[in-house]
């Protein structure tokens, strides 16, 4: 996803998948500022609502209906 999908994602509360597994939503975007570059990560929540998963956001992807 790109800076403004995980944002519509995440206003959005739509499911998100990661290394193939489904998450319930974007639970919120973490910028970080090492060295000169920004890196995005996305904290994903489980389906279960227990637990949170921190992805590059390049490899978050969209769920959509019968993927």
């Amino acid at each position: 996803m790109t800076n403004d999908e995980i944002k519509k994602a995440l206003f959005s509360a739509a499911p998100v998948r990661y290394n193939g597994i489904e998450y319930q939503r974007v639970y919120e975007i973490v910028y970080r500022r090492p060295a000169n570059q920004v890196i995005v990560s996305a904290g994903l929540l489980d389906k279960n609502g227990a637990c949170i998963v921190y992805a590059p956001v390049e490899k978050v992807e969209a769920v959509t209906d019968g993927a």
